[in-house]
Order: structure tokens, then C-alpha cells, then sequence
């Protein structure tokens, strides 16, 4: 179930990339090697060591498509931060 909150939540956030391009095609798309496999994680979405965060290559691309992150905060971080803020309230 989180993988679909994860792809929604990045268009809701960005915007959905113009035409019909995908994730593979997005320089914010990087390749680990995880347990023995290639694995993708999004660094616009956060990457972490788990499998929440693994990335498929054919999902829709966001508005973040090739606009590198530089200096901002991955959405994943924010949405804990405001989750965590919550909790505290």
C-alpha cells in the first residue's frame, strides 16, 4: 500500500512532468545495489536502506524530472518532520 501513497504524493508536490515521460528518464533517479540486486531510489522522493523507498522505473515522471536537488530537502524528510511535529503537539 505505500507504494501507492509515495508516486501521488510526489505529483501532488511537484506537479506531473509534461508529456509522457517516466522516472528512468530523471536525473534524480538513482541505482543501488540492495541484498544482491539493482535496486532505484528517488532522491526527490528520499532515499533510505529500506525497501519503502525503492523507485520503479516506469512510474509517471513528477515535475522534478532532470531538475536536479540541489540544496532542497528530499519530500520523504519534510513529511516525517511534519508528522513528528504533530505528534509532539
Amino acid at each position: 500500500m505505500k507504494v501507492l501513497r509515495k508516486l501521488p504524493a510526489m505529483h501532488f508536490e511537484y506537479g506531473i512532468a509534461p508529456g509522457f515521460h517516466r522516472c528512468r528518464e530523471c536525473c534524480n533517479l538513482m541505482q543501488v545495489a540492495d541484498r544482491g540486486r539493482m535496486a532505484y531510489r528517488c532522491i526527490a522522493y528520499g532515499v533510505s536502506k529500506t525497501p519503502a523507498t525503492e523507485w520503479g522505473l516506469n512510474y509517471k515522471a513528477c515535475g522534478k524530472l532532470n531538475i536536479p536537488m540541489v540544496g532542497e530537502k528530499p519530500l520523504l524528510d519534510r513529511m516525517l518532520e511534519v508528522e513528528n511535529g504533530k505528534k509532539r503537539t
